[in-house]
């Protein structure tokens, strides 16, 4: 069979077809060599011309008109000539025991479907879907926990109800999950922290989770905590905190909102000043609130504008 052909049909860098193995309508197998003349030792790095032997190991890849097909890699063991180790040697288009773009395959199927239909669609076992998706998801945690989170989202969740229960981390910037830690206590977060590291928690301005008293020890147990300096202006308990944790409750202020109060004024009827106690217009409270007929604390000037107005000032008082 001609070998461009083969070549065209595998389409895989640096790899040389040495023939066809199986070609039946169920499977299809092809026998193949890596086109890398020195592969390096892991060891020291040096390049080694040096086989000590060959042998065949099978790999999956994908499918071809509905057959599987297995690449049967011609691997050679080299001998490293300044350590005197002895390796296999390896390719970027194999990844264990699956071709590099079968894995990336496997992956995005798992992504849409259950590991177990992506391994039935493929033909390959449920383990090693699994692995592959776990691998992958550890190299896009790490990817992810490396860029830069102001706003932290901390919350629990329950795997299996009254068992099983997690705390999950979101990055509230980008709306990517950061982590997913077991238990729900003061460790489980202090753990993910410690593990970040002191520069990234600085980076973070804002922590949002609820009023658990477990997050709220492993917040104020951070690492990379700067202490606030007092100065003669500045009290201890007035001091800034370089975290604001926001509990999500109604009298606290949301990250970029004003204030909301916790008891809302009654709306009085058109016309009428509202009443901030939740009386009725024309009572006590509202008489209290009528404006005065002269400023009383500075010019003695008379408020400007009509005198059922509560806010009404002397135009000199401003």
């Amino acid at each position: 069979m001609n070998r461009d052909v083969m070549s065209v049909r595998l389409w895989l860098p640096r790899i040389r077809v040495l023939g066809v193995v199986v070609d039946a309508p169920e499977r299809l197998a092809v026998r193949v060599a890596s086109t890398v003349r020195r592969p390096r030792c892991p060891g020291c790095g040096t390049p080694s011309g040096r086989a000590h032997d060959r042998r065949d190991r099978e790999v999956r890849d994908l499918e071809v008109s509905g057959r599987p097909v297995t690449l049967v890699f011609c691997q050679r063991r080299m001998v490293c000539g300044p350590c005197g180790r002895r390796f296999m040697e390896g390719h970027r288009a194999f990844e264990g025991g699956v071709t590099a773009r079968l894995a990336r395959r496997l992956v995005a199927d798992a992504r849409e479907m259950t590991v177990n239909a992506a391994a039935k669609r493929h033909r390959v076992g449920w383990g090693l879907v699994n692995a592959l998706v776990v691998a992958w998801a550890d190299v896009v945690a790490d990817h992810r926990r490396r860029r830069r989170c102001r706003v932290l989202l901390v919350d629990e969740t329950s795997i299996r109800k009254r068992h099983r229960y997690v705390t999950v981390l979101v990055n509230g910037d980008t709306g990517e999950v950061l982590a997913v830690v077991p238990h729900r206590d003061s460790a489980a977060l202090s753990g993910f922290l410690a593990a970040q590291g002191p520069k990234w928690c600085r980076r973070v301005t804002v922590v949002v989770s609820d009023g658990s008293a477990a997050y709220k020890t492993a917040i104020e147990k951070r690492p990379g905590t700067r202490s606030a300096s007092c100065t003669s202006s500045t009290s201890p308990k007035t001091a800034k905190a370089p975290w604001r944790r926001w509990t999500g409750s109604r009298t606290s202020t949301a990250p970029g909102r004003s204030p909301r109060s916790a008891t809302p004024s009654t709306r009085s009827s058109p016309g009428m000043p509202r009443s901030s106690t939740g009386t009725e217009p024309g009572g006590p409270a509202t008489d209290a609130l009528k404006a005065p007929t002269t400023c009383s604390k500075c010019c003695g000037a008379k408020p400007t504008g009509s005198p059922t107005t509560p806010t009404s000032k002397p135009a000199a008082c401003y």
